[in-house]
Parts: structure tokens; C-alpha cells; sequence
């Protein structure tokens, strides 16, 4: 069982964003999981997922973002771009099954839920909020 779980505090606005987030939440459960059974073949499974989601997600965030007129938009794609660049560096490994590369991905993965969601996407939060409800 997974200890990474959705919490409030992880909320943007009730939309898309929040579900994507949650696909993120599950994935890392999934992960988790997988490196708890040393199941090396889900934690290969991990890491098409993650490319597709950071494509999909950082892409209909930025849309958001650019809606709000977001005025760090440029820093927090800079930002988004780092996430893609830190799935490079350990992609060839985690999709071999490498145990270590995938308990390497879970860490960032949680610093990036503290750190990025918890704080970055927060800080734009209410913004979103506030387009939703004029549409």
C-alpha cells in the first residue's frame, strides 16, 4: 500500500489540473508498489507515463496559465522544463527495471510534488480559481 496519497492541500482550482495532479499522486503510488516488490517490470511501466504526463500536463497547465496572464509564467515553465530534463537523465535506466534509478525517480517525484505543487502551483491557485468560475 502506497503512503503517497491525495491530500486537500494538493488542490488548484477542482479541474483538469487537479485531476492530472492526482494521476501523478497514482502513479507514484504504483511506483512505490513496485519498488516495495522489486517488480523491475512496473517500474519500467513507470516512465512512458511520466514522459506523456509531463507533455499533456505542463502543456494545459501553461494554457492556464497563459488565460490568467500569470506574470512568472516564464519561470514556471522553465520549471517544467527541468522536470523533463530530470526524466532524461534516469529514463534509459528506470525503463530497464534498474531498482535504484526507479527509487531515485520516486524521490524526485515526491520533492517535486513539495515543492512544485505544494508551492508553485499554489501560488497561482486562487488565479485559476477565479477564470473557472467567469466560464
Amino acid at each position: 500500500m502506497p503512503t503517497i496519497a491525495w491530500a486537500d492541500d494538493l488542490a488548484i482550482d477542482d479541474s483538469q489540473i487537479d485531476f492530472q495532479h492526482r494521476q501523478l499522486i497514482d502513479t507514484m503510488g504504483d511506483l512505490e508498489d513496485a519498488l516495495a516488490a522489486g517488480d523491475r517490470v512496473r517500474v519500467a511501466e513507470t516512465m512512458p507515463f511520466l514522459r506523456l504526463y509531463a507533455q499533456v500536463h505542463f502543456a494545459d497547465e501553461e494554457r492556464a496559465l497563459e488565460l490568467i496572464a500569470w506574470p512568472q509564467l516564464a519561470e514556471h515553465r522553465e520549471m517544467h522544463r527541468g522536470f523533463g530534463r530530470r526524466l532524461d537523465e534516469l529514463d534509459g535506466a528506470v525503463r530497464r527495471g534498474d531498482l535504484a534509478a526507479g527509487t531515485t525517480l520516486l524521490g524526485f517525484l515526491a520533492a517535486w510534488l513539495a515543492g512544485h505543487i505544494r508551492g508553485a502551483d499554489r501560488a497561482f491557485a486562487d488565479d485559476v480559481r477565479r477564470l473557472r468560475l467567469r466560464h
